[in-house]
């Protein structure tokens, strides 16, 4: 009995020596810097919100009727939700969380107002005028 469980625990040795040992997945994945995540996160939103107030400024459903201020409607609303979806994607550092919240709940604010709630379609855009007042920035080509 002994010479048997002897040779068991001889044979897992042997089988659990030749197997390869696994890479821990943070070893795998390259780790950006603090700094690294701060510029890629600048460069990005402010790409995303320039794109974004560009457009807008295309947009304008005043004096618009039927067919005209739907199609208008449409083509703001997809440019919020391609808008809000780019913003989500993003990494971000703590110290822009507030502002990131803040453009997205603005942009979901628009998108709801959009889609119905029409009252909550300026909340947004008054959000996320007050995030460009205090964030400049966010639509200059200079990244403060």
């Amino acid at each position: 009995m002994i010479i048997l469980g002897a040779g068991i625990f001889l044979m897992l040795a042997l089988v659990g020596g030749k197997k390869e040992k696994a890479i821990a997945p943070e070893a795998a994945i390259p780790q950006k810097s603090l700094a690294e995540v701060r510029k890629e996160y600048k460069t990005e939103v402010v790409a995303i919100m320039s794109a974004y107030v560009a457009e807008r400024g295309t947009i304008n459903l005043t004096f618009l009727q039927g067919e005209a201020l739907a199609t208008a409607k449409k083509k703001w609303l997809d440019l919020v939700q391609k808008t809000e979806n780019s913003l989500l994607a993003l990494k971000l550092t703590a110290e822009y969380q507030k502002m990131h919240l803040d453009l997205v709940l603005g942009l979901n604010f628009i998108e709801q107002g959009l889609k119905g709630d029409s009252a909550k379609t300026s909340l947004g855009e008054n959000k996320i005028n007050e995030v460009l007042k205090e964030y400049p920035w966010l639509i200059s080509a200079s990244q403060s």
